[in-house]
């Protein structure tokens, strides 16, 4: 599906509501700069999600009289070629929408409306083809040159989850926690395209593609990477992949860390810390 020519961008930055009183904040040292672009798209979007929240806190003490308080943040810069890989797929922008301001959504929804309307007057205008032929036309278009960015060993490494791992557990496929071991979630993020995808059936009962979970845990067997099964794993391993799917289910809800299932799972491991020796006992 081919991206809508938008006259503007879907996010535009943040500007400055007193700029040559106020001093200005920012990210766009260089140091900052390189660990931002490190992120992935849906993690830029959270993280300018939080970027506009506190610059609503700041605009609103600045209209009832602080006058110490600090300019407005600037936000992560993301491509529109990054947010059509988010809006293109039903299921993963519905992850998204929670994060992204009601204006920036409307354009996404419009875009959508565009390509639409695009693709059904060119399937209109083309010869149809044979029956039997259901292949499609690529056309290879050039793309930009990677930048290469050195690791900062000084910062911490945040914890990623791959899109679709988001949108598969939002059809309810569950992760069992050894894949969110620090090791076995390093090597999915680094080999989510060689995953099989299952076919399932999504919200409005539309076709979406998810993640084979079985396919993840027999690749990880096969090339010797982290624990294959919880039984593998002791207290400490035990600790760091319940941190993780922990995290995981956070950024899967509305609510964060509020919600139902975020809560449990902290109960749950709080019990389980609170017994004698519970290291010793796993």
């Amino acid at each position: 599906m081919p991206p809508a020519n938008l006259l503007k961008r879907f996010h535009p930055h943040d500007a400055s509501f007193d700029r040559d009183t106020r001093p200005k904040r920012t990210h766009t040292d260089d140091a900052s700069t390189a660990r931002i672009a490190k992120l992935s798209t849906s993690q830029k979007i959270q993280f300018n999600h939080k970027i506009i929240l506190r610059n609503e806190a700041r605009r609103e003490r600045a209209v009832n009289g602080d006058k110490d308080v600090s300019d407005v943040e600037s936000l992560a810069n993301i491509d529109d070629k990054e947010y059509d890989s988010i809006r293109c797929d039903p299921t993963i922008f519905e992850t998204h929408k929670k994060f992204l301001p009601p204006k920036t959504v409307l354009e996404m929804i419009k875009a959508n409306k565009e390509d639409a309307e695009t693709e059904t007057g060119s399937s209109r205008s083309r010869q149809r083809a044979p029956d039997n032929d259901d292949s499609e036309v690529n056309v290879f278009e050039p793309e930009d040159d990677i930048v290469l960015v050195e690791n900062d060993p000084t910062q911490p490494t945040a914890t990623s989850f791959p899109i679709e791992m988001l949108a598969t557990a939002k059809l309810k496929h569950v992760f069992p926690l050894h894949l969110f071991h620090p090791k076995n979630l390093d090597f999915i993020n680094s080999n989510i395209h060689r995953f099989k995808r299952a076919k399932a059936v999504g919200e409005k009962s539309t076709k979406v593609h998810i993640l084979d979970i079985d396919d993840i845990s027999a690749m990880i067997k096969e090339e010797g990477r982290g624990p294959v099964k919880e039984d593998e794993m002791d207290y400490n391993d035990w600790r760091k992949a319940f941190m993780n799917l922990h995290e995981f289910e956070t950024r899967r809800y509305k609510d964060g860390e509020d919600a139902a299932r975020p809560k449990f799972l902290q109960s749950h491991a709080s019990f389980f810390d609170g017994q004698e020796d519970a290291d010793k006992k796993f």
